[in-house]
């Protein structure tokens, strides 16, 4: 719900802009879970992606050696804000851990679409 709503803010402020909810919302992956989807007829598409909460960017963290796709040192966003102009990102490090803490909106990080789970 977050991801529709964070679309949905800032597709009034910058329609032509990538930003992180927009690039989840628009993935779109064929059902072996890497090829991106081509438009060919038959083809079967998943297009349910959103940008994870803390929380969901956290439980993928701790399962990571069964999810992967994660990188060391390496900051993620969250559709969780903290205030109007920043919103949580979590970095996943090995040494102390996860740290998460707020960030400018308009502040570059990666972003790790998910599906429901």
């Amino acid at each position: 719900m977050n991801t529709a709503f964070i679309v949905y803010t800032q597709i009034g402020e910058k329609p032509a802009g990538d930003f992180a909810a927009k690039v989840a919302t628009n993935y779109r992956v064929q059902e072996d879970g890497v090829t991106p989807c081509t438009g060919i007829p038959g083809e079967h598409c998943y297009a349910d992606w959103y940008l994870p909460s803390k929380a969901e960017l956290y439980e993928l963290f701790q399962k990571q050696n069964v999810v992967g796709g994660f990188y060391e040192l390496t900051t993620y966003w969250s559709s969780t804000e903290h205030s109007t102009n920043y919103a949580w990102v979590k970095s996943f490090d090995p040494v102390p851990g996860v740290v998460e803490n707020p960030q400018l909106k308009n502040s570059t990080f990666r972003v790790r679409a998910i599906r429901a789970f």
